[in-house]
């Protein structure tokens, strides 16, 4: 049998084991009250145990976990194992953090009404931001692949309906040359003429999304191409629309094409003005960036460490759904009546954004607005940098 002062140290030893353990320990009381805490429950919340102790619990839970910390707390002794709980608890400087709580059996404490419940628990509030965050990268990678395959096939589906396209156009072409007394033939003649027309559009921008075209490159000065976007935007924009800049004034020329980049803001502006009928703020800014803040933007192909300039329209408008966003670079994709757009405004940026070896991304809540960054190299020379000529 163990010597008095041997159980002494032992359970010591076992209070300061408990004390600086990675798990987090809370003894409450049955009226609810804290008894006890150890210094790792004190390092997540930032309370010291002296404003812990004798609190109620439910005073330092959020309110949509409070009743099944209530529940966990008022089970008997005799209740079957339930695994641990997910809890979100608020800390001393408002942030909120994730315990994974498990509940020992009850017991009785001296000078404690009721039976005490010793709560433990792991703080996973990092370990979950973290998985989140790599869940949104591979949901990025699968997003991007799948715009690819898709701009793949928009590059054969193009070229083929261009040669298909030439054939019907060059037979209309000697039907009018050589029937030109018959109305009716004339009349059919001009309409599949118009029709090749508005076909060979479409095929030309599956073309701008595929990246099958070279573009013309020479350095641009930001602030005169985002000017330029805002005054080709200005007479297309409602009144209730409110337009403002944010371009750092010492950012370098931009290797690129400016008629297609500001193409491609212009069609980002105007997809912002359709999502505020009743109006609000469309900001375009520009900043450097690094390479790393591109990780849930969308890329196909490898973005090399090198300055980028990181390029965002932010609209204060009705925002899109997850449904919406997996499929808003995708050709003719659209939420707006197909009479009134092609669905080719988002799929035509994604290409330009591609063709300069960059890439683009769209955060965006119903409710709370939409935000699209594209990031484009700034470096001129290299195997993946922007050429500064025609490709």
């Amino acid at each position: 049998m163990s010597s008095m002062p041997e159980m002494a140290a032992f359970e010591e030893t076992s209070s300061a084991f408990c004390d600086t353990c990675p798990a987090a320990h809370l003894l409450v009381g049955g009226d609810g009250r804290i008894r006890g805490v150890n210094q790792t429950l004190t390092a997540i919340l930032g309370y010291s145990r002296d404003e812990l102790v004798g609190r109620h619990v439910l005073e330092f839970v959020e309110p949509q976990d409070t009743g099944c910390v209530l529940e966990e707390l008022n089970r008997g002794p005799a209740a079957a194992y339930e695994p641990a709980l997910e809890v979100a608890v608020r800390a001393k400087d408002g942030t909120s953090r994730t315990l994974l709580l498990a509940r020992g059996l009850p017991s009785r404490q001296p000078g404690s009404a009721g039976l005490s419940v010793l709560l433990t628990g792991l703080d996973v509030t990092d370990a979950k931001a973290a998985a989140k965050l790599t869940r949104q990268r591979e949901l990025q990678v699968l997003q991007g692949r799948h715009v690819e395959s898709i701009a793949r096939l928009a590059e054969g589906v193009a070229r083929h309906f261009d040669t298909l396209l030439a054939t019907v156009s060059a037979c209309a072409e000697k039907l009018r040359a050589h029937m030109p007394n018959d109305a009716d033939i004339a009349r059919a003649v001009e309409h599949a003429l118009a029709a090749t027309t508005q076909a060979a559009r479409i095929t030309a921008r599956l073309r701008d999304f595929a990246r099958d075209h070279p573009f013309a490159r020479a350095p641009v000065d930001v602030r005169e191409f985002i000017d330029s976007a805002v005054e080709a935007l200005g007479p297309r924009l409602g009144p209730n629309v409110e337009v403002a800049t944010d371009v750092r004034a010492d950012l370098p020329a931009l290797p690129a094409d400016a008629d297609a980049l500001r193409e491609a803001l212009v069609e980002l502006g105007l997809n912002a003005q359709d999502a505020m009928p009743e109006g609000g703020r469309l900001t375009l800014a520009a900043d450097p960036a690094a390479t790393g803040e591109a990780m849930n933007l969308i890329h196909s192909h490898d973005l090399p460490p090198g300055r980028y300039l990181r390029l965002t329209v932010a609209d204060t408008g009705q925002g899109m759904t997850d449904e919406t966003l997996a499929r808003a670079f995708e050709p003719f994709f659209t939420t707006k009546d197909p009479d009134q757009a092609a669905g080719l405004g988002l799929s035509k940026v994604y290409g330009c954004v591609a063709s300069h070896r960059g890439a683009v991304g769209i955060d965006s809540r119903p409710g709370r607005g939409t935000k699209v960054t594209i990031l484009l190299p700034l470096t001129v020379g290299g195997p993946h940098s922007v050429p500064n000529e025609t490709q």
